[in-house]
Parts: C-alpha cells; sequence; structure tokens
C-alpha cells in the first residue's frame, strides 16, 4: 500500500510514532512543560489569558515538531556544516521564539490578572 493512501488507524500511529520520537527531543520536553504550566493557569483561574495560554503552549509544540523534521531534513540532506542549512534552522528556530515571547507576555497579562 502506498504510504500516500494509508486508512486513518495507519495515519494515527504513524503520527504516534512521531510523538514518540520528539519525546526524545530534549526542546520539545521543554516546551511541553509549558502546556503543563497553562493548565496549572488555567487551574487557578479560568479567563481569556489563561485560556490562551493553552491554545499558544499547544501550537508551540506544534511549532516544535515543524522545527525538529526541519532539522532533521537539512542534517539529511546536507550532513555537513553550509551557511544555507544553518539560515534555514535559524528562522525556522526563530518561529518559536516569537511564539515564546507572545507566551511570556500572555503569562505576564495573566499573573496580573489573578491579583
Amino acid at each position: 500500500m502506498s504510504l500516500k493512501n494509508r486508512n486513518l488507524s495507519e495515519a494515527g500511529l504513524a503520527a504516534l510514532h512521531g510523538l514518540r520520537f520528539l519525546t526524545r527531543e530534549k526542546s520539545f520536553l521543554r516546551e511541553l512543560s509549558l502546556v503543563f504550566l497553562a493548565f496549572i493557569a488555567l487551574a487557578i483561574r479560568v479567563n481569556l489569558f489563561s485560556i490562551t495560554l493553552l491554545i499558544i503552549s499547544f501550537i508551540i509544540l506544534s511549532f516544535e515538531a515543524i522545527n525538529t523534521a526541519i532539522e532533521r531534513l537539512c542534517d539529511f540532506i546536507h550532513p555537513g556544516i553550509d551557511q544555507n542549512i544553518k539560515a534555514i534552522k535559524d528562522v525556522s528556530a526563530s518561529a518559536i521564539f516569537i511564539l515564546l515571547i507572545f507566551f511570556f507576555c500572555v503569562f505576564v497579562l495573566w499573573a496580573f490578572s489573578i491579583f
């Protein structure tokens, strides 16, 4: 069977294999802690900020998965040091950094909202 024509259960298993791979990445585990922080914020006080924190934390995890795939693909295509590959990896990582800044800003707003 072609990999493109998989049924839903096979696609789900492939996604779970991908998640298992991601759990070995330090950066993914570090950003997974943001999901737990968002759930704690939600447990303390449900408001727009805590809901936004939860949504952003899952978006960050998704971007981390994409970033990991991009980095692995770049390493596969060009295993050595290359300035173009470095630029691709840096731009990919900057997307996560921008989201982390946004998460921090919303977290500060949430913290001020509970007082």
